[in-house]
C-alpha cells in the first residue's frame, strides 16, 4: 500500500473517531488525560523527552504490535485537525517498518506538526507525536500487551492499566 493521502471524511466512522481520540489529550497544550486512559482500560508509554521520531528498532517493534492486533495500515494527521470540525487530509500507510519510518520525514504530513497516527474505528491505539520537545512527549497509548511490545527499548517508560 505505502502511503497515500486520503479525506477524513472517507474513513468509517469518522465522528466516533475523532471524538474518542480528541478525549485522551487537551487541545490546548495536548497533556495526557490519564483517566480517559484508564476509563478505556488501556494502558500509555511515553517516549524519553527530545524523542519524537519512531524509527529503527523502535519502529520494528510498532510494526509487530501493530500486525499483532489487525492492523495492516494506519492513518496520521495534524493534531489541530482532530480539534476542528472540518473534514481534512489524513495519510493512510502500510504499517511496515519502512512505511512508518518513510511517513515521518520531510516529505510527509508527518514531520514538522504536532499529530497523531492512529487505526480505523474502534480506535486500537492511538501515538501523538508533539512538534515541541520541551514539555511534551511522544505518547503511544493502547491496550497493555501492546503498549509492552512497542515500548520494549529502552528509551521508553510505561504506564499500565489492566483490568478491573
Amino acid at each position: 500500500m505505502g502511503i497515500k493521502t486520503i479525506r477524513f471524511s472517507e474513513i468509517n466512522n469518522n465522528d466516533s473517531l475523532r471524538k474518542e481520540i480528541a478525549s485522551f489529550f487537551t487541545q490546548k497544550n495536548l497533556s495526557l488525560i490519564t483517566e480517559q486512559v484508564v476509563k478505556k482500560r488501556w494502558s500509555y508509554a511515553q517516549m524519553e523527552q527530545d524523542e519524537k521520531y519512531i524509527y529503527d528498532k523502535d519502529a520494528e517493534n510498532l510494526s509487530s504490535a501493530l500486525k499483532r492486533i489487525g492492523c495492516s495500515y494506519v492513518y496520521g494527521t495534524h493534531v489541530d485537525h482532530i480539534y476542528d470540525n472540518q473534514d481534512f487530509d489524513v495519510i493512510s500507510f502500510s504499517a511496515d517498518v519502512e512505511t512508518i519510518e518513510l511517513s515521518q520525514q520531510f516529505d510527509y504530513l508527518l514531520d514538522h506538526d504536532a499529530s497523531f497516527i492512529f487505526s480505523d474505528y474502534p480506535l486500537k491505539f492511538l501515538i501523538m507525536r508533539p512538534v515541541i520537545l520541551d514539555y511534551s512527549f511522544l505518547y503511544v497509548l493502547g491496550e497493555a500487551d501492546f503498549i509492552r511490545e512497542v515500548s520494549k527499548n529502552r528509551c521508553w517508560t510505561a504506564e499500565y492499566f489492566e483490568g478491573d
